[in-house]
């Protein structure tokens, strides 16, 4: 106690086997005794102060040690779990079922003290918490000394040894995904939460065991007499040391189970429909916008009568025409300058050459500027504007469906007024794939976690290489997802401090993105089985009817206005048709 536990607060519980001051005094001698409890049964053990803000050590001196193990198994919070424990015993039996009890599995450090037959001769043992099953030796007191050196406290997490760690989880896209064989046998489980576990199991050397929820809940429900059903009540009855499903953070929860320190953060985000694309023949609007079009119909409108002027007013080059120009054919001829067709007959006067030299200029600059994106926007699908924002969301006339009724209760309780009035629309549906029917067409938009929301973005409904879902730019009601735990168990500490490393090392993104991706690669080798056979398409993109429909439409109003044009000739000069 003088070397191992001298910083520590003390605390002595002894019962009628050691009431001889004799034996009381060299522990009472020390300075850091804080507490000393005369015990006679096991409601007595409840007056020990099983609190300390730092290290605190404890010494059982007791004959009758099955008072102490009957206290094990009763009120898990009367106990200090990060203690130090110091207990004698009068064989190691009695030793091996404190480490069978409910608090003497968790406890990390205790050491039990047996008298050997030997003559001044005391053994002491060491729990293995992970290591193994019951105390092993760990060194002798012969008469004035230890017979070896060891650590008596050693750290038992850091290093597990292999041991096997039971973790309840069951599949919830994309935090947990299945790969599956033809006989719908699991051979790969993936996804940010099982990479995170994996990761724990390298850096604290334990292996993994995944089970699902042994009654076919999933995160479970709690019943009338307060047990939990599913992944809860796995941890709540300690048949499982850890459980990872994209498990909420909650204060509900906080009561049956420990949670790890939080290693991932969404929000509830909204999945909708990518919009279908603008029709084709709409492209060859799309490399100006409406203001650039209306400033250039204006130049068109101008500079033919302003070309019109100068050639009536000064005269055109000799043999450009044998009658007065016309205000018709002025503008024709600046139309032409705009579809890069240069006019037969030049200007001679200065002042026409001038305008119609920087006409060329100005013109040359627009055509090639038209050209350059017009390529783009005729290979290119061009979106629609879509719904964004949780405001544009509330004037439209979209639903927002959700699987049951826990995101109704966030947008409720939502401060946001934006995000309340989504409430009066929400409607519950049955599952996921009919809220992802709904969203195909067109009819809501599916209110999801995050992780989730993406995943079905970047992975499902693509087709070439376009997904036929989006996620919103906002989302609400942040929540953190963490690791559960058994109640009080020793693993919280390190295993909080291994999810701080993966944190600041960008892992849990990491393992997050490169899950998306292997989730998106298997669901393209399963459509590439059902479409085997196909052609593969050429890297190469043609241009196809659907890309130059535009282009046949303007010259079928072309033919029609051509027509037109004929027939009112034919009405209005019948005399002037003929002589032709």
């Amino acid at each position: 106690m003088t070397q191992q536990m001298s910083t520590c607060e003390l605390v002595v519980a002894y019962d009628d086997g050691y009431s001889d001051p004799r034996v009381l005094e060299g522990a009472l001698s020390l300075s850091n005794v804080k507490q000393v409890v005369h015990v006679k049964k096991t409601e007595d053990f409840k007056k020990l102060v099983w609190l300390s803000p730092g290290c605190r050590g404890y010494v059982m001196l007791l004959h009758r040690l099955e008072v102490l193990i009957s206290f094990l198994d009763i009120d898990r919070d009367a106990w200090d779990y990060d203690g130090r424990y110091v207990v004698m015993a009068l064989s190691v039996s009695q030793l091996d079922m404190m480490t069978r009890t409910d608090k003497g599995r968790k406890t990390q450090h205790l050491i039990g003290v047996v008298k050997s037959r030997q003559e001044h001769e005391w053994r002491l043992y060491t729990n293995q918490l992970y290591w193994g099953k019951g105390m092993r030796p760990l060194t002798t007191w012969r008469g004035r000394g230890f017979t070896s050196s060891p650590v008596f406290f050693p750290d038992k997490l850091s290093d597990l040894r292999g041991v096997t760690l039971r973790t309840v989880t069951f599949q919830w896209e994309p935090s947990i995904m299945y790969q599956r064989a033809g006989n719908g046998g699991i051979t790969l489980r993936y996804g940010v939460d099982i990479s995170v576990t994996r990761l724990l199991g390298h850096a604290m050397n334990f292996s993994v065991r995944f089970d699902e929820p042994a009654d076919g809940e999933l995160w479970g429900r709690q019943n009338e007499d307060g047990s939990w059903t599913g992944l809860m009540g796995a941890l709540d009855r300690d048949e499982a040391d850890m459980g990872v499903a994209n498990l909420f953070l909650s204060y509900r929860r906080i009561g049956v189970v420990d949670f790890s320190l939080p290693y991932d953060f969404e929000e509830s985000c909204f999945l909708a429909r990518t919009e279908p694309p603008l029709p084709r023949w709409q492209a060859l609007s799309f490399p100006f916008q409406w203001g650039t079009w209306i400033a250039i119909l204006v130049g068109l409108l101008v500079s033919g009568p302003l070309l019109y002027v100068l050639t009536l007013a000064g005269g055109w080059c000799d043999g450009f025409t044998d009658a007065r120009p016309s205000l018709a054919s002025s503008w024709l001829d600046t139309y032409g300058l705009h579809l890069r067709e240069t006019q037969v007959h030049p200007p001679s006067r200065g002042s026409t050459q001038v305008l119609v030299s920087f006409l060329w200029l100005y013109t040359m600059i627009l055509t090639i500027a038209y050209c350059t994106n017009l390529i783009a926007f005729l290979l290119v699908n061009k979106l629609p504007a879509s719904i964004q924002t949780i405001r544009e969301l509330g004037d439209s006339n979209l639903d927002v469906v959700g699987v049951g009724d826990i995101f109704k209760k966030l947008l409720v309780e939502a401060s946001d007024p934006n995000v309340k009035v989504l409430a009066d629309n929400y409607k519950t549906v049955g599952s996921k794939e009919d809220a992802l029917r709904q969203v195909l067409m067109g009819r809501a938009v599916f209110l999801e976690n995050q992780g989730f929301v993406e995943f079905v973005a970047q992975t499902k409904f693509i087709k070439g290489g376009v997904s036929r879902t989006r996620m919103m730019q906002e989302c609400f009601a942040p929540h953190y997802i963490a690791m559960g735990l058994q109640r009080r168990t020793p693993l919280k500490q390190k295993v909080d401090e291994v999810i701080n490393w993966l944190q600041q090392s960008g892992l849990i993104r990491h393992s997050f993105e490169t899950s998306l991706r292997m989730a998106a690669s298997n669901e393209r080798n399963k459509a590439a089985d059902k479409d085997e056979g196909e052609v593969e398409e050429d890297t190469l993109t043609a241009l196809n009817l659907d890309h130059m429909q535009g282009i046949f439409l303007i010259l079928l109003v072309g033919f029609l206005l051509a027509a037109f044009s004929f027939l009112g000739e034919r009405i209005s000069f019948p005399r002037d048709a003929s002589q032709e």
